[in-house]
């Protein structure tokens, strides 16, 4: 998959370590682009990741994003052109690092959906803040579906539970239109 990156910076203090990334392009083998991302900066939680044995991040911001995801037939969702994963030990799965960032602020994310089923939906977080502390998970987000009526919706959503542990999860969300 070719990759553009316009800039890079990384800078380390104390056990944070962090890196930051602008104007950053994936395209899929046909050379059409499924990842652009203006702004991106990530900040590891270094002895979580030690103690999980797994890549953590402590805070994510995210802006002028534009992504498409595509739908497996088992409901899990993955970045366009690349092949979903099964094992999840694997490496740094991009909606794990969202699910498991303690804090992730968004801003202009365009998120394409192509379904399982053939539909497709095009939906703008405007604005969306992510918190998740233990098995606390909560989204807050302004959210537009410019395929419709363009009309901005508030939207809450809190969840307990390991997110990925569907018969455990519990969860409830809120929409103020």
């Amino acid at each position: 998959h070719p990759v553009q990156l316009g800039e890079i910076h990384a800078r380390w203090e104390g056990l944070r370590p962090e890196l930051t990334v602008g104007n950053l392009v994936i395209r899929d083998a046909d050379n059409q682009e499924i990842l652009r991302v203006k702004h991106a900066q990530v900040q590891l939680s270094l002895l979580l990741s030690l103690r999980e044995r797994a890549l953590r991040l402590r805070h994510m911001e995210l802006s002028g994003v534009h992504m498409a995801l595509e739908q497996t037939p088992a409901g899990r969702w993955h970045l366009a052109g690349f092949a979903p994963t099964s094992d999840r030990s694997a490496g740094l799965d991009p909606v794990d690092a969202l699910l498991f960032s303690r804090n992730v602020d968004i801003d202009r994310v365009h998120a394409h959906f192509n379904f399982h089923g053939g539909s497709k939906q095009h939906i703008v977080f405007t604005q969306a803040q992510l918190t998740n502390q233990g098995q606390f998970h909560r989204l807050v987000a302004d959210v537009d579906f410019p395929d419709q009526s363009g009309d901005v919706i508030k939207l809450v959503y809190e969840g307990e539970g390991h997110p990925r542990d569907e018969a455990n999860f519990r969860s409830d969300g809120y929409i103020k239109l």
